[in-house]
């Protein structure tokens, strides 16, 4: 199969370079998406994504990123160019910069509350706690909630709670003060990434007068949907 005419479409992060080498030796184009933890590294720029915010409850809209231009009313983009052989188009979508960004603030939030109630309960301990246990909880539950990077490993202080007894004896229980640091660079690098998809592909051609070609509609078109973006309409 040579078509030129043909593109192969992949899933956000299924495509290898191994693959990618294939398929340009068979000359045919691909299109795909970067999986969120290689954007950072994948040369693109996000400077233009620094300092997004939904803090502002009275702003009309959210902020778009500087020099992306509108898609449609879930999409904008901006074309990187080639970087390598590769040509890379950065996506901005709106509605999920905000579910992004309120749902990590609100497990991170959730866990707070978590971590103030768990030491309040062993601050009032009735039997000894176990070190290994005690700890095993609180990170399991960070691993349910999927906010595990954002914090550094718990560390836990021992404390001895006395309580006394009916019979006026004072009985002691060993017990632990847990803390946790938060791990705001860690945060701070994937706030860049709210909302944000980076296509990649091998489609460089350029039009008469240099710049590139707009992106093809029905490759675009679905490898949006295969990557968890909202359907784009037929307005290319």
């Amino acid at each position: 199969m040579t078509d030129k005419n043909v593109t192969l479409v992949f899933d956000r992060g299924i495509i290898s370079e191994d693959n990618a080498n294939l398929i340009e030796e068979a000359k045919l184009k691909y299109i795909s998406a970067l999986d969120r933890n290689q954007i950072p590294s994948c040369g693109v720029s996000l400077k233009s994504l620094n300092g997004l915010s939904i803090e502002d409850k009275d702003a009309s809209d959210i902020p778009i990123p500087q020099g992306f231009l509108n898609y449609d009313d879930e999409l904008y983009y901006h074309d990187n160019g080639v970087i390598g052989n590769k040509r890379f188009i950065t996506g901005f979508n709106p509605t999920l910069f905000i579910e992004d960004r309120n749902n990590r603030d609100e497990k991170i939030t959730f866990f707070k509350d978590y971590l103030k109630e768990e030491n309040k309960n062993l601050k009032n301990a009735q039997r000894d706690r176990q070190y290994d246990a005690t700890k095993s909880r609180i990170v399991d539950e960070l691993k349910r909630l999927k906010i595990h990077k954002y914090f550094e490993d718990p560390v836990l202080t021992s404390i001895t709670v006395t309580h006394r007894l009916k019979n006026g004896q004072v009985k002691s229980v060993k017990s632990f003060k847990i803390e946790i640091k938060l791990l705001t660079d860690v945060i701070a690098a994937d706030r860049l990434l709210d909302g944000v998809c980076v296509f990649i592909t091998n489609h460089t051609e350029r039009e008469d007068g240099g710049a590139f070609k707009p992106p093809f509609r029905k490759d675009f078109n679905k490898i949006l949907i295969l990557s968890g973006f909202p359907q784009i309409q037929n307005n290319m």
